[in-house]
């Protein structure tokens, strides 16, 4: 399975003269020795290839990967991953910010990327995590076992990862620390979490399936980290990337699907604003907005509550228009409840609209990726719906690409991971949530807000 995290191999005698040396090959631009140390390895083990390899290959940074048992906790799982390396946590290291060091600067950028959201490990998503065909030959069927969601946990060395969180890792060595204690300073360990637990003794084809599930996880975990390593300026900053990109205007009128009908027994002539969100800088939008444009004496309720979109955390294409749609049914639907019945009673409700915002990425029919905005109001007493969309901010496609790399739910249009989310980790200082104000020099409110004002909302009241 080691070969499997090769993009390619090259197995140079020449270059691999020892018997415990596997392969070696590329992961993107970075050449890659893979060593396998004996069975069951030891500290000394360890640490004796990490200082010998350097001398023979010049190689600059080291990555050791392996799975232990776990005491299973409260925190960690067994199926999770654990990243340690000597400086996470410690403020007064700062080796692992030379600019040599781009192994723990790639592992920094991908938690900032994904935070502890192990799923891309998971075997339904792994086309999203590489395209090497090699990747295929590790791709486990999901052990029902291992019955929740991969976690990805970084922890110091020493006892942090031995007992923090009421874990404890035997792998290697009793003490993680031992192992770490003469390594060259750019290492890592990625471990996957195994528990034999509760197998017995002579299943030995249950533990090696488990063992598998395992160190896939691991092996993918520590491709893409050495894939990201070598991104092009992998790290940027504000100035770097302030106005690289372009304000465009709407690609097309935005497609609405039609609505369930949804009545409401009429208490009064006072309307009721519905903003399915809990973002506030949209519910505020929308509450100027309709208090702007209200007619003349309207007795308008703006009440506001959290809807899902059904569409994953970063919608593309299609799902934009499809999740405001959602959020506005679900708001519907749901006040047809006897708790919003009685407020629709007591506060003289005749006129129901719902209005939501859904920022999305286009990709489909158009030259670059663009961040739009959706902005869609239904009136469900007059059964009348009004849709527009906002100027949009085009946006690099490699960050769009690393954003899908980390899988979807369900849909290949329902993302996982905001590509806000993705420039911010690359770019420190970056608000997630608006970074058009630096890319494209206007803030993404400032955009939704010039569609809004020339939307015309669907009052339906005299």
């Amino acid at each position: 399975m080691a070969r499997a995290i090769l993009d390619d191999e090259s197995n140079d005698e020449a270059v691999l003269p020892s018997s415990n040396a596997v392969c070696s090959g590329h992961i993107g631009a970075n050449k890659v020795i893979i060593q396998l140390p004996s069975q069951p390895a030891q500290a000394s083990d360890v640490q004796a290839m990490a200082r010998d390899l350097p001398k023979r290959f010049g190689m600059l940074e080291t990555l050791i990967t392996g799975f232990g048992s776990a005491l299973a906790g409260d925190v960690v799982k067994p199926g999770d991953v654990v990243i340690s390396r000597q400086d996470i946590g410690h403020r007064g290291s700062q080796k692992a910010n030379l600019p040599g060091n781009l192994l723990h600067q790639a592992a920094d950028v991908l938690q900032r990327e994904v935070g502890t959201d192990g799923r891309w490990l998971l075997s339904d998503s792994t086309a999203c995590v590489s395209t090497s065909p090699n990747t295929s030959k590790i791709v486990q069927e999901r052990d029902p076992s291992f019955d929740h969601n991969p976690q990805l946990h970084y922890r110091n060395t020493g006892t942090n990862i031995r007992s923090g969180g009421g874990m404890r890792i035997s792998v290697m060595a009793a003490d993680v620390d031992t192992v770490f204690k003469n390594l060259p300073v750019n290492s890592m360990i990625v471990l996957g979490v195994n528990d034999s637990k509760g197998l017995p003794g002579g299943n030995v084809s249950s533990r090696r399936d488990r063992e598998n599930v395992v160190t896939a996880r691991v092996i993918l975990y520590a491709r893409e980290l050495i894939k990201l390593s070598t991104m092009q300026h992998l790290m940027k900053t504000k100035s770097s990337i302030q106005r690289t990109e372009t304000i465009v205007p709407p690609f097309m009128d935005p497609a609405i699907l039609p609505f369930e009908s949804h009545q409401y027994p009429p208490s009064g002539k006072a309307v009721l604003l519905v903003i399915p969100t809990a973002n506030k800088q949209k519910e505020a939008l929308l509450r100027g907005a309709f208090g702007d444009q209200a007619p003349n004496g309207a007795d308008l309720h703006v009440i506001t509550v959290p809807f899902d979109s059904g569409v994953g955390e970063q919608p593309y294409n299609d799902a934009g228009s499809l999740g405001a749609h959602n959020r506005i049914t679900n708001a519907l639907r749901a006040l047809h409840g006897e708790n919003h019945q009685e407020m629709l009673r007591l506060r003289g409700i005749g006129t129901v609209i719902v209005a939501s915002i859904e920022s999305y990425i286009q990709t489909d029919r158009v030259t670059r990726p663009t961040d739009y905005g959706i902005i869609m109001i239904r009136n469900a007493t007059a059964e009348k719906t009004t849709a527009c969309l906002s100027w949009g901010t085009t946006v690099d496609p490699v960050y769009v690409d690393r954003a899908r790399r980390f899988g979807f739910d369900g849909n290949p249009n329902f993302g996982r991971v905001t590509v806000g989310q993705v420039l911010a980790a690359h770019v420190p200082g970056l608000d997630k949530a608006d970074w058009q104000v630096v890319l494209g020099g206007r803030s993404r409110y400032e955009l939704l807000k010039e569609a809004i004002e020339q939307l015309e909302i669907p009052w339906g009241v005299e």
